[in-house]
C-alpha cells in the first residue's frame, strides 16, 4: 500500500493507431501514435510510472484486435495491480465510429459506438471493438482491481457526415464505413446469447457499472474528435498534455481537468462516470468541494462569469466567495468576495471590485443571499445557540439562518434536554402543502441527537437544514409554454435472467400533486424513466431529498463537458450571457433527453444503478421526495447532494448491478417533483 499523502502506483494501457488497412480506404493518421508515446512520456517523466507499469500498443505491430483485448485481460490477472489501491490508466487514439447495432442488441438510437484496432478489415472479417465489449471488460477489472480506473478516448464517435466534419487542417479521427458487427461479436469475452443484453447496456464507453471508472472522451456521441496539424497532435490529447503540465497536477480533480481544457469550438471533450470530483487517478486523496463553482474571466477584461444560475440556487445580490481551486483542504482559502449582477438558468455575471483581481480561472461559492429564503432556527435557550455558533467559527448568517423568537415561526427548532444531549425538530407549521405529507406522517423529531459540546456538529446539522429546505422548496419560475417532462418510476425485474433489467409493472408515481404511497421492498430494484414530449432538449439532474435527516442523494447527473469561456465576449447584459451560453450549446454536448425521448434512470444505458427503498429500523412510514431539476444547458449540479451529519440513509443505491428548437433568448429551466410516502407492512 502506499503511504498517505502519496499517489498510488500507476498502471497502464496506452494505444495508438496511426496506420490502418489501405485496401479498405480507411483514411491513415499522422498523430495518434505520437499522442499515445506522449502520454506514456508524461507518466514516466512526470509521475514517475516505472516503464514496466505501461503496456504500450502501437500500430499493426501490437495494437491488433486480439492484442488490444488480450491487454485489457492481462490488466484484470496482474497481481501486481492491489485492489482499491493502484490506479488503472486505459488511453486509445486512433480511428472511432459508430454504426447500427446488431438485433438483439439493446440500444436507444439504434446504434453502437466502436473503437478501431489497426487490423480492422471487410475483406478479413475483422470488426471494430464494441463499446459494450469495452465496458464489459472495464467491469471486469473494477471488481478485481476497483473502481480507480481511467478511460481516456482520443477517437470520434460519430458514424461521420457532422457539419462540421471539415475542419481546415484537421484531421478526423473517425471511419465512417466499419465492417459490420455480428450478433455474437464478442461471446467468448460478454458470454453466451444471454448475457449480451446485459453486456449491452452501455453508455458511451460506460457500461452498466456507472461506478467503475471515469470515461474521458475527446467529443460528444454525435460529433467528430479531430488531429490538428498545428498541433502535431489530436485536439483532444493536446489538451490534455497542457492541462496536465500547466496545473498542480496532484491538485487537479477530473472535474477542475475539464474546467481548464483548452479546446476549439469545433469540439468538446466530455467526462462521465460517478466519480469526477476525485484528484486525477487517486481515490484516496480529498474530492473536490462541490459548493464551488467553477468561474472564468471572459473575453473582456473585468467580465467575470460563474457557471451556476439560478438552476443552481444564484440569485441577483448573493455574495460569492472566490477561491483560485476546487480542493478541500484547509490551503484552499479564500481570496475575495464578488457580488452577482445578473443570472440566467446557468451562468451569473459577477461585479468587479477595485484592486481585487480574481486569476483567470477560480471557484465560488455563494456565501449570503435573500433573507427571504433563509432558514429560521429557534432555541428556548436563545443566548445558549448564539455561543454554539460562536463556539463553532460560524454565524447564523454565514449559513443563510436567522435565529427567531418564536417556535411558530420557525423552520428549525434546536432542543436541548437536561442529559446534555442536543435534538432537532422540524416546524409545527409546514411551510408548504409540499411539506405536509412530512409533518402529517413522520411526526417533527429529525432522527438523530447530538452531545451539546458538539458545537460544530450542531451547527453542521443547521446547515444542512437550511441546504436542504432551500432546494426542496425552489421552484423553476414560470416558463413561456409547458415544460413537457414527465417522471415514472417503476420496479425493474430481470426477464431474461441474465441481469438486464427493464421496467414491469405500472408508473408508481402518483399524479403531479398528489403523493405516492407504497410498501417498499428492500430487495427490489427500482428504476426511473423521463419523458420528453417538448421539442427542447434537457439536461436533468434527479436527486432524493430525505427530510428524516436532510441527506440528498444524487440518482443521475449529465456529463461533464469543456468550457469556452475564454473566446466568449463581453457580459454586459443579459444577451451576453445567451450569446456565451450559445457557444456552448453548438459544442454539442450531449443532451440525455433530447426532444421527444426519454432517459431511463437505473436501468438502460444511462450507467445509473438502480435504487431500492426501505423503511428505517423503528420507524412505520418513511417520506422523501425525487426532484429533477432540467435546464437547457450542461449544468453541473452536483453541488445540491449533501450526504446526512448523522451518516444514516434510507434509500441505498444497489451497486454492481433530433430537430433542435431556434435558441431563446434567454436559457429556461424547470423542476419536475414527486412526493414519496413509505410504509411498512
Amino acid at each position: 500500500m502506499h503511504s498517505a499523502g502519496q499517489r498510488p502506483p500507476i498502471f497502464a494501457l496506452v494505444v495508438g493507431i496511426d496506420e490502418y488497412d489501405r485496401s479498405e480506404s480507411y483514411g491513415t493518421l499522422r498523430y495518434a501514435c505520437k499522442d499515445a508515446d506522449s502520454v506514456s512520456a508524461f507518466l514516466v517523466d512526470s509521475l514517475d510510472v516505472p516503464v514496466e507499469n505501461i503496456i504500450n500498443l502501437r500500430n499493426s505491430a501490437s495494437a491488433k484486435r486480439a492484442d488490444i483485448l488480450g491487454a485489457l485481460k492481462t490488466i484484470q490477472h496482474d497481481p501486481r495491480i492491489i485492489k482499491d489501491d493502484n490506479a488503472i490508466l486505459i488511453y486509445f487514439a486512433g480511428h472511432g465510429g459508430r454504426q447500427e447495432a446488431p438485433p438483439g442488441w439493446y440500444s436507444v438510437d439504434g446504434e453502437i459506438e466502436i473503437i478501431c484496432p489497426s487490423d480492422m478489415s471487410h475483406s478479413r472479417s475483422i470488426v471494430g471493438i464494441p463499446d459494450r465489449t469495452i465496458a464489459f471488460l472495464i467491469n471486469e477489472i473494477a471488481k478485481a482491481k476497483g473502481d480507480n480506473i481511467t478511460l481516456i478516448l482520443d477517437c470520434c464517435s460519430s458514424a461521420g457526415g457532422n457539419r462540421k466534419a471539415r475542419q481546415k487542417h484537421c484531421t478526423a479521427r473517425n471511419i465512417s464505413n466499419p465492417p459490420t458487427i455480428p450478433a455474437d461479436c464478442d461471446a467468448d469475452i460478454v458470454g453466451p446469447s444471454g448475457g449480451f443484453r446485459a453486456a449491452g447496456v452501455s453508455a458511451r464507453f460506460i457500461g452498466m457499472n456507472y461506478e467503475s471508472h471515469i470515461l474521458l472522451a475527446a467529443c460528444g456521441s454525435q460529433a467528430q474528435a479531430y488531429e490538428m496539424h498545428e498541433y502535431k497532435h489530436g485536439v483532444f490529447t493536446h489538451a490534455l498534455l497542457t492541462a496536465f503540465k500547466a496545473n498542480h497536477f496532484s491538485e487537479l480533480t477530473y472535474t477542475s481537468l475539464m474546467d481548464r481544457l483548452e479546446m476549439p469550438d469545433f469540439q468538446a471533450a466530455h467526462c462521465d462516470g460517478h466519480f469526477p470530483d476525485r484528484r486525477l487517478f487517486d481515490r484516496h486523496s480529498g474530492e473536490r468541494d462541490r459548493s464551488l463553482y467553477y468561474g472564468c474571466i471572459s473575453a473582456a477584461p473585468d467580465a467575470y462569469t460563474l457557471y451556476a444560475g439560478t438552476a443552481h440556487g444564484i440569485t441577483s445580490g448573493m455574495k460569492i466567495a472566490i477561491y483560485k481551486s476546487n480542493v478541500a483542504p484547509a490551503s484552499n482559502i479564500q481570496i475575495g468576495v464578488l457580488d452577482v449582477d445578473i443570472a440566467d438558468a446557468t451562468t451569473s455575471k459577477l461585479i468587479p471590485v477595485p484592486n481585487f483581481h480574481p486569476p483567470s480561472r477560480f471557484y465560488g461559492e455563494a456565501i449570503a443571499g435573500s433573507a427571504e429564503h433563509w432558514l429560521t432556527v429557534f432555541c428556548v435557550d436563545s443566548p445558549w445557540l448564539q455561543n454554539i455558533f460562536r463556539a463553532s467559527g460560524r454565524t447564523p448568517q454565514s449559513i443563510h439562518t436567522a435565529i427567531v423568537d418564536t417556535e411558530t415561526a420557525a423552520d428549525l427548532t434546536v432542543v436541548l434536554d437536561i442529559f446534555g444531549s442536543v435534538a432537532f425538530d422540524r416546524s409545527t407549521n409546514p411551510n408548504s402543502a409540499l411539506e405536509e405529507p412530512i409533518a402529517q406522517h413522520t411526526g417533527r423529531r429529525i432522527c438523530g441527537a447530538l452531545p451539546e459540546s458538539d458545537a460544530v456538529g450542531i451547527v453542521a446539522v443547521i446547515e444542512s437544514a437550511s441546504h436542504f429546505y432551500y432546494h426542496l422548496r425552489r421552484q423553476a419560475p414560470p416558463m413561456e409554454s409547458n415544460c413537457e417532462i414527465h417522471m415514472e418510476l417503476h420496479s425493474l425485474v430481470d426477464t431474461h435472467g441474465d441481469g438486464a433489467l427493464s421496467p414491469a409493472g405500472p408508473n408508481l408515481l402518483a399524479p403531479p400533486g398528489s403523493a405516492t404511497l407504497f410498501t417498499p421492498n428492500p430487495m427490489c430494484p427500482m428504476g426511473m424513466t423521463l419523458r420528453n414530449e417538448s421539442s427542447r432538449d434537457w439536461y436533468p439532474s434527479v436527486f432524493y431529498f430525505d427530510p428524516s435527516d436532510f441527506t440528498i442523494l444524487q440518482w443521475y447527473s449529465p456529463a461533464l463537458g469543456t468550457h469556452t469561456a475564454h473566446t466568449y465576449h463581453p457580459l454586459h447584459a443579459l444577451q451576453s450571457l445567451t450569446n456565451a451560453r450559445n457557444r456552448t450549446r453548438a459544442l454539442q454536448i450531449d443532451a440525455p433527453l433530447p426532444s421527444h425521448g426519454t432517459l431511463a434512470i437505473g436501468y438502460g444505458n444511462s450507467g445509473s444503478q438502480p435504487w431500492s427503498f426501505e423503511v428505517r429500523d423503528g420507524e412505520e412510514v418513511e417520506v422523501g421526495f425525487i426532484k429533477a431539476f432540467l435546464t437547457q444547458q450542461p449544468a453541473d449540479l452536483r453541488g445540491i447532494a449533501q450526504e446526512s451529519v448523522f451518516a444514516r440513509k434510507a434509500v441505498k443505491r444497489l451497486l454492481g448491478g433530433k430537430e433542435r428548437v431556434p435558441e431563446l433568448t434567454m436559457s429556461e429551466w424547470s423542476t419536475e417533483m414527486a412526493t414519496i410516502i413509505l410504509t411498512r407492512k
